[in-house]
């Protein structure tokens, strides 16, 4: 087989724990892609998986829960036009791959396919990024270790405050290996570690907090995860499926104005070590840079194969899905808004009464309009330039193709989040990257309780 560097370490890992264990080789691979073929179809893939992950809890120092799961198997999945037929197996023996691979023939009628398998001995490693170690995180601290840390965690954030009176700690690890073979004769893998530490403790801030006042105002969105309202209200509206069904805010509307100028808007899964970076995505393609909006412009969409290949347009390397038993998407990775000129504090001495938001909760959008409602769960007025005193109940209001026309002044302090964030979407959640500098919006709704 002909594998290109960095994508042979990740293929030999991939083969000794998801292929020779149960007897499984390219040959059989092959076979099976060939199978599919016997129908008329315009693509088909196999998408094998193998995840071992772990969660631990902390609560008032005792650890309140502990779990470790496997679980592996394989998808297999033919498309013919927009049609797709899918099936999947927890099973990874020979017989009942074949049999998922039957379930999906009937896509289509019979006939010819319309691409020749490629064979055993053709089938070619794809080239993916090198931007993390395969290395295994759960087994990088034993049990005790992992507990003590969270004890620490426990201990220091008790330590920022005597009012603190409930903290919660909570650290997961995830070890996952994929492997790809499509019909047009790639072979893909990835090893992909994935750590989550996160603490959650009563906010100081909200000690002291007052109401928050409503109604249109100024606000300035600190840097990092306050990308989190870029990622709901314009990131999934410039996926591809919601663009090509024509349900986006932003369908058909690529090379027209959609933001102020200086708003340059990408998604990255490339970054080294970052949360929602990816060598391949689950199509086996190399992740990349896709710039969206370019100084206020539309330039185009996130897109997997299925929606490129219906909208005549390239694919980006953003195909994910949950796990073996779920169908990809066109999803985000790492989404963020770059760099403007303007000093954060020069951002905050411009505003004479508004509010700033540093930190969000949950929120919600509806794709078709980019409407949104963002709860805050960290933010201040401020009063003639600078940061006053803190506010609770504050929700933002608004519409995210709207919001972006508003913005006046772009901070120089792109920051992303700190690796925790969670993305949902028609019930698939994987792991995602934000970020942007600090931004003045105009005329934004705020809701509060006077």
């Amino acid at each position: 087989m002909n594998i290109i560097e960095p994508g042979i370490r990740n293929l030999i890992t991939a083969k000794d724990v998801l292929l020779t264990p149960y007897g499984l080789d390219e040959a059989l691979i092959t076979r099976t892609l060939a199978e599919i073929f016997t129908h008329k179809v315009d693509y088909a893939d196999l998408y094998f998986q193998a995840t071992r992950s772990e969660a631990w809890s902390l609560e008032e120092g005792i650890v309140k829960s502990g779990s470790f799961s496997i679980d592996q198997g394989v998808g297999v999945r033919a498309v013919s036009g927009e049609r797709t037929a899918f099936a999947y197996s927890d099973d990874l023996s020979p017989e009942s791959i074949r049999q998922a691979a039957i379930a999906t023939r009937a896509i289509a009628k019979a006939g010819g396919g319309k691409h020749k398998i490629k064979s055993a001995s053709s089938l070619t490693g794809v080239s993916g990024r090198d931007l993390y170690l395969p290395a295994d995180p759960l087994h990088s601290l034993d049990a005790t270790a992992k507990v003590k840390l969270l004890e620490r965690v426990e201990k220091m954030a008790r330590g920022r405050d005597p009012r603190i009176s409930q903290v919660m700690a909570g650290l997961a690890g995830e070890y996952d290996v994929v492997l790809v073979a499509r019909s047009d004769g790639a072979l893909a893998a990835d090893v992909r570690p994935l750590v989550r530490d996160d603490a959650v403790h009563a906010a100081l801030v909200n000690l002291e907090a007052r109401p928050a006042p409503a109604g249109a105002m100024t606000v300035v969105l600190g840097p990092g995860w306050p990308g989190v309202l870029l990622h709901e209200a314009i990131g999934h509206g410039l996926e591809g499926d919601f663009n090509r069904k024509g349900s986006s805010a932003f369908a058909g509307r690529i090379g027209e104005r959609v933001a102020a100028k200086g708003v340059t808007v990408v998604d990255d899964g490339t970054l080294p070590n970052r949360r929602g970076s990816l060598n391949i995505d689950d199509e086996g393609n190399p992740t990349q840079c896709t710039t969206l909006i370019q100084d206020g412009v539309l330039k185009g969409y996130i897109q997997d194969s299925l929606n490129a290949r219906l909208m005549k347009m390239p694919v980006t390397g953003n195909a994910r899905r949950e796990s073996y038993a779920a169908l990809p998407m066109p999803r985000m990775t790492n989404t963020y808004m770059l760099n403007g000129d303007k000093d954060p504090g020069e951002i905050l001495a411009s505003v004479k009464n508004g509010l700033y938001a540093v930190n969000f909760g949950g929120g919600q959008v509806d794709i078709t309009n980019g409407k949104f409602v963002f709860s805050a769960s960290e933010a201040y007025m401020i009063e003639n330039g600078k940061i006053s005193y803190p506010v609770k109940g504050a929700t933002l209001i608004g519409s995210g193709p709207e919001s972006l026309k508003f913005v006046t002044m772009i901070g120089n302090d792109m920051a992303l989040d700190s690796g925790v964030g969670v993305c949902g979407k028609e019930g698939q959640s994987v792991p995602v990257g934000v970020g942007q500098p600090t931004l003045r919006i105009e005329k934004m709704t705020v809701g509060g309780t006077v």
